[in-house]
C-alpha cells in the first residue's frame, strides 16, 4: 500500500524478487551455522547478485 501511495508501483515486483532471494541466501547461512559448504553457497550468492543487477536494470528502464 505505501509503495503505491508514494508512486513506486513499478518497483514492487522487482523488490519482491530481490527480497525473496535475499531471504533465501540469509536462510541458507542461518540454518547451517557456518553457512553452506562449497558451491551451493556460491550459487546462492551468484543468484543474489544476478537478481540484484536485474532489479537495477529494471529500475533504470522505468
Amino acid at each position: 500500500w505505501a509503495m503505491g501511495t508514494l508512486g513506486f508501483e513499478d518497483y514492487i515486483e522487482p523488490l519482491k524478487v530481490y527480497l525473496a532471494r535475499y531471504r533465501e541466501m540469509e536462510g541458507d547461512t542461518k540454518r547451517s551455522g557456518k553457512g553452506a559448504e562449497g558451491s551451493s553457497r556460491k550459487e546462492v550468492y551468484n543468484r543474489f547478485i544476478r537478481d540484484s543487477l536485474f532489479i537495477k536494470v529494471h529500475i533504470h528502464r522505468v
